[in-house]
Order: structure tokens, then C-alpha cells, then sequence
């Protein structure tokens, strides 16, 4: 899970609190191997579209104040 904290964090939050021991982001239907790599897949799309994001805006402020648009 520290590999992944980004996503778990975002799992976390979606919980049900009806039901808070069961992962928003990790299926139930494909055994332990395919529930956990369905997991992974799903963080690390959420991580690099996360990290882009940052990205993109750290750029846009950069030209910004450099006077480039």
C-alpha cells in the first residue's frame, strides 16, 4: 500500500460506511491475483494521470511567469 498511498488514500475515501472494510477500487470476482492486479492498474492510471496534472499546471504557471502563454 506505500507503493500505491495515492491510490489507497482515494480508496479510502470512497468506501461505504455501511461497509468500510470493502475497497472502493479493488473487485470482489476474480480471485485474489486478478482482484489485486485490477488494483494496481487502477493506481497507477490514477497516479500518472495525477502526476500529469501537477505537471501540466506546474507549466502553465512557469510560462505564465516567464510571459509565454
Amino acid at each position: 500500500m506505500i507503493v500505491v498511498w495515492p491510490a489507497a488514500l482515494l480508496d479510502l475515501t470512497m468506501r461505504s460506511p455501511a461497509d468500510p472494510e470493502r475497497s472502493a477500487l479493488m473487485p470482489q470476482k476474480w480471485g485474489y491475483y486478478g482482484d489485486h492486479g485490477i488494483f494496481f492498474w487502477v493506481s497507477v492510471i490514477s497516479i500518472a494521470s495525477g502526476l500529469w496534472l501537477i505537471g501540466a499546471f506546474v507549466d502553465r504557471r512557469i510560462a505564465k511567469s516567464k510571459g509565454r502563454h
